[in-house]
């Protein structure tokens, strides 16, 4: 992935993971995602920043593997963690809540690395 930058994740245990990520901050890199890739690596992801809080939604549309979307709110609380399966069923993801940052992982990464609502946090 071009471009990337490490962030990290406060886990539940008060862990850093940390994972390098490629930023979307456009509305055509917001568009594109992870269109086209054929994987991520171990500890890569791609992270999308929104101009204020929403509840975006996300599609698998020419993905070709398992994500995971891990949304954080403004102060960069996990609000909600979708499991993403490739195709058009369905059609997009939503989050339960309003979310500023949404990070892109491969799936499991959440459980793997003990990301929990409400007790993980986000660190830019």
């Amino acid at each position: 992935m071009p471009n990337m930058q490490q962030i990290s994740i406060v886990n539940t245990n008060r862990t850093n993971v940390k994972i390098y990520v490629e930023i979307a901050d456009t509305l055509t890199k917001k568009a594109r995602g992870l269109m086209f890739r054929q994987s991520l690596g171990k500890n890569e992801g791609m992270l999308f920043i929104f101009d204020k809080p929403c509840t975006p939604s996300f599609w698998m549309l020419f993905v070709s593997f398992p994500l995971e979307a891990i949304f954080f709110s403004e102060d960069g609380t996990v609000v909600d963690i979708i499991q993403m399966k490739p195709g058009l069923v369905p059609f997009s993801y939503t989050p339960k809540a309003n979310a500023k940052y949404v990070l892109e992982v491969n799936h499991g990464f959440a459980k793997k690395n003990n990301i929990q609502l409400q007790t993980s946090t986000l660190e830019i």
